[in-house]
């Protein structure tokens, strides 16, 4: 294996969106449905693809639960981005190959919580939907990973915990690995780190 691609959420950080929709609607003393109607219907998909702000999806969505305070709403969700894998195992695994991240996000959320928790030294790459444009599982979304990769695609490994997302993965070519709950994806990552490690010595 020569290139390590990861998702974010779920993989790197927790999902902290539904949890913060989930707060703003019961501050408001609406039903939680209603928050997330308006993140399906307002925004969805554009909000992902960059197709619209980041400062317009909070107008969306604090048109549904009243008043402006989206500065309020954004500390939460950085603050609920919580790490998922020790900084240090992350910077092990980059100190033997490239490791690149592949996820739907807001590059405005992402970015800085990477670097707050010691995450942004340890990635050589980020693909980012809300610069790229275009999301997963759609083939376009890997196909900017495998124009830049610097090996073949079968010597790409991808981390995600949807199996949507793996299942185009490896239509096209890569190692698939699906992140589970108990973080032994983790472990198996070191496993296969290890195995690639020990033929390239002694080759």
């Amino acid at each position: 294996m020569r290139l390590l691609v990861l998702d974010v959420g779920g993989v790197l950080l927790t999902d902290a969106l539904p949890a913060v929709l989930a707060e703003a609607a019961d501050a408001a003393g609406i039903n939680v449905a209603m928050a997330a109607d308006a993140h399906a219907s307002g925004a969805g998909q554009r909000l992902w693809r960059g197709e619209i702000s980041e400062d317009g999806y909070w107008d969306v969505i604090t048109r549904v639960i009243g008043g402006d305070d989206r500065n309020h709403w954004r500390r939460r969700l950085a603050d609920g981005l919580m790490p998922l894998v020790p900084a240090r195992r992350l910077a092990s695994w980059a100190s033997r190959l490239p490791v690149w991240l592949l996820t739907v996000h807001r590059h405005e959320w992402l970015v800085p919580r990477l670097a707050q928790v010691g995450f942004a030294s340890s990635i050589e790459r980020q693909f980012i939907s809300s610069l790229c444009g275009v999301v997963k599982p759609e083939v376009a979304a890997f196909e900017q990973v495998l124009a830049a990769a610097p090996c073949a695609r079968n010597e790409i490994l991808f981390v995600d915990d949807r199996r949507a997302n793996l299942r185009a993965a490896r239509a096209l070519g890569m190692r698939v690995l699906e992140a589970d709950g108990a973080r032994r994806w983790q472990d198996q990552v070191e496993g296969i780190l290890d195995r690639s490690w020990a033929m390239e010595t002694t080759l």
